[in-house]
């Protein structure tokens, strides 16, 4: 399953995709894109966007339904609609939390400043019942531990804009 942002994909992706039995991709841009690459793998679009009410017949996982962000901190992946949206659809909802797995620099503690700065700024211009349950990860992660994190979250939530998905 992958995605790529430009119209080419680097030859060592093409060489990786031709040795599996099936790619899925996100849209048919990025089938065109793959098969101009010179991808022979037969290619399916399979749509990365839950659907009805799935949110709603999930268990929980011990407590509060969590979404997850993880992007890179930055305007093209829409940090102040995302944080916007999720305290209109849950202001007061102490049942609900947003994780934000963030990086602006290499520093992690940098990072955390900056980010945590960013957060607050964009809460001050929205009228909030309660302060919503926003929990923010800076710190690099190894692949157990961001498999860990994915697994603990409910849902993979993202508003980002202007990526290049075709």
């Amino acid at each position: 399953y992958s995605t790529f942002e430009a119209s080419r994909l680097p030859s060592a992706w093409t060489d990786i995709a031709n040795k599996y039995d099936v790619c899925w991709t996100t849209s048919a841009w990025n089938k065109q894109v793959m098969i101009e690459s010179g991808v022979k793998t037969p290619i399916h679009v399979i749509s990365p966007v839950a659907t009805g009410t799935v949110l709603d017949k999930l268990p929980p996982k011990g407590g509060k339904f969590r979404f997850l962000a993880s992007f890179q901190w930055g305007e093209r992946k829409n940090v102040v609609g995302l944080v916007r949206a999720f305290c209109a659809a849950f202001d007061g909802n102490k049942d609900v939390q947003l994780i934000i797995k963030s990086h602006v620099m290499a520093d992690d503690t940098q990072s955390q400043t900056t980010i945590e700065g960013g957060i607050k700024q964009i809460l001050s211009s929205i009228r909030l019942t309660a302060k919503p349950d926003i929990k923010l990860l800076c710190s690099i992660q190894s692949a157990a531990e961001m498999s860990k994190l994915t697994a603990a979250c409910h849902a993979g939530i993202s508003l980002s804009h202007g990526e290049g998905w075709g």
